[in-house]
């Protein structure tokens, strides 16, 4: 299963309702506190898009905000301390 199947088959919580917690943890159907409401959401069916061209990207984040990336990595990336990696 990819990302995206998972997020449009699985769906996610909100970060209020579990946080990041550095290490794997057994899967849960609440949240973290009673004080926060169990949602998911999903990614539409057909939303995926792909944009290669920066003014594309920059467009996308303005108009519809964050989104996933991906990147080509290669072996020297292993390596990689800081900066802009290229």
């Amino acid at each position: 299963m990819t990302t995206i199947d998972y997020l449009q088959i699985d769906g996610l919580v909100t970060q209020e309702c579990q946080g990041y917690q550095g290490m794997a943890k057994s899967c849960s159907y609440g949240c973290d506190t009673a004080d926060v409401k169990y949602a998911k959401y999903y990614c539409e069916l057909g939303s995926l898009a792909v944009f290669t061209k920066n003014d594309d990207i920059k467009k996308e984040l303005r108009e519809n905000g964050p989104m996933m990336m991906g990147l080509r990595i290669y072996e020297d990336f292993m390596n990689y301390g800081s900066g802009v990696y290229k």
